[in-house]
């Protein structure tokens, strides 16, 4: 299998994709439209609004772009791995700039990657694994992962006898033994020649356990080259084929049974792996299956990161932060005390309180030094240098975070606490001068309508995407961002 490297966001044109998925223009087509349905790939022409261009690019205008454009183009709005035909995609974040040569390094980078969006995965989503409708949510790469970490963690499928034997290696059956053996007294001493012991055996033959082993080892071996990829170790745990089983309707009438009477939770999740598998063994066609791992949404990889490696305590109570504030209840988070905007018709008194209201991305409340900072984690692949000034925050995006000062000024009055900083955090591949530090302040932004409300500027902040993955894979929270 070929692997090529792309990257998040950068534009594509038709002949390149040919060149990279090594198709016919027709069946390269086909590919994009698939991966389009996926919401994967998305097809940028003159004929696209500004505001669908400012979504993909973050701030560059459509000036900036037209000179890229000679016909149609394609941008992959997508980080992690796809396959299609004999081809993996490596599809790395667009703040990384330029890919190594040397593949034990990138290997290491989309591993870290992908350990990242499945962990936030796991902890966001939260898919129900008892909802056959969730089926469709899976394919073959992302499955044949989980089914290998599970196998990892928890070992084989198993249902395990217990055999009361006498005189066995197993634990002693105290209250059996006494009621039914013979003791011996030595010194007014019992003792028992013969005595119950309880013994589990696990039934290696039982077809479930046999089941498990095949999808296992079969699942490993269809996608091997990315397992090489992302560093896992070899598995071969079995010899069977699925068909050795029985049909698909006998297989599944078995997994359903066994689930039915099966009430622990990691052997129903084991089950559920199985069972979809199956579906997409049943339902992929090989030829034109696309199979990947990652996200759509990387933006919000990025923001629960900062808001796991920062302590967020938005979803704090005052109460547990050992905060006032006049007229509000001490059970309440520091999210929903901020007001939501009231309506009120005309010559009437009743109010309607929006469902909605500013909600910050990141408020991290330090009691030592009595103060709290407001952070707006952006993915965002800024330029700021003395010279230039691209993919930039907008003007809502500053305003909002002059607003959530503004809207937690009461609980600091009340509470004799300082705004310590205000500032934007984005990710960066770039090495820091000290290499012990993770964020880097690059530059601040102001709003000249704001000048009146002693608001100080919002900094503008890059840190460092590999540290930031590294804390919160270890669940590593409370880093300073500043002194």
């Amino acid at each position: 299998m070929k692997v090529k490297k792309m990257q998040e966001l950068k534009l594509y044109d038709i002949s390149k994709l040919q060149s990279i998925f090594n198709l016919t223009e027709d069946k390269t087509r086909e590919v994009l439209k698939i991966l389009a349905y996926k919401n994967i790939v998305r097809k940028i022409s003159k004929n696209l609004s500004e505001v669908e261009l400012e979504e993909l690019n973050n701030g560059e205008s459509f000036e900036n772009l037209e000179k890229e454009f000679e016909g149609d183009k394609y941008k992959f709005k997508f980080v992690g791995i796809i396959t299609v035909k004999d081809i993996c995609l490596i599809i790395y974040p667009k703040y990384i700039k330029e890919f190594d040569e040397n593949f034990d390094i990138d290997n290491k980078i989309i591993k870290q990657l992908i350990e990242v969006m499945r962990k936030y995965e796991s902890k966001e989503q939260k898919q129900s694994l008892s909802n056959e409708n969730e089926n469709k949510n899976y394919n073959l790469l992302a499955l044949a992962i989980d089914l290998y970490d599970d196998y990892h963690i928890n070992g084989l499928y198993s249902n395990e006898k217990t055999i009361i034997e006498e005189n066995g290696e197993g634990e002693i059956l105290w209250e059996k033994t006494i009621n039914e053996k013979d003791a011996y007294f030595v010194d007014n001493v019992p003792f028992y020649l013969d005595v119950f012991s309880v013994n589990k055996e696990t039934n290696e033959e039982e077809i479930i356990r046999r089941l498990h082993r095949c999808i296992i080892t079969e699942s490993y071996n269809k996608i091997k080259e990315i397992f090489d990829i992302l560093d896992y170790e070899p598995i071969n745990i079995s010899d069977d084929e699925i068909d050795s089983f029985g049909d698909k309707e006998y297989i599944q009438a078995k997994l359903n049974q066994e689930m039915s009477r099966q009430f622990v939770d990691k052997k129903q999740k084991q089950l559920n792996l199985m069972k979809n598998y199956l579906l997409e063994f049943e339902n992929s066609n090989e030829d034109e299956e696309i199979k990947f791992i990652g996200t759509t949404s990387f933006n919000l990889v990025w923001e629960k990161v900062c808001a796991v490696v920062l302590e967020n305590s938005l979803d704090k109570k005052l109460e547990d932060l050992g905060l006032n504030i006049t007229d509000n209840d001490k059970n309440k988070t520091l999210k929903e005390i901020i007001p939501k905007p009231e309506w009120k018709a005309s010559n009437s008194d009743i109010k309607h309180q929006s469902a909605k209201t500013l909600i910050p991305d990141l408020i991290v409340y330090n009691k030592e030094d009595r103060s709290i900072s407001i952070y707006d984690a952006k993915y965002y692949n800024i330029i700021f240098t003395e010279d230039e000034l691209r993919g930039y925050p907008g003007v809502q995006d500053i305003s909002k975070q002059y607003l959530y000062e503004l809207a937690y000024s009461n609980l600091r009055k009340e509470n004799k606490l300082e705004i310590k900083e205000n500032a934007f955090i984005m990710p960066t591949d770039k090495k820091m001068e000290n290499e012990n530090t993770i964020f880097e302040e690059i530059g601040e932004v102001e709003f000249g309508i704001f000048e009146n409300m002693d608001f100080k500027p919002i900094k503008v902040k890059l840190a460092s995407a590999t540290k930031m993955y590294e804390k919160y894979l270890e669940n590593r929270s409370g880093i300073k961002i500043s002194d």
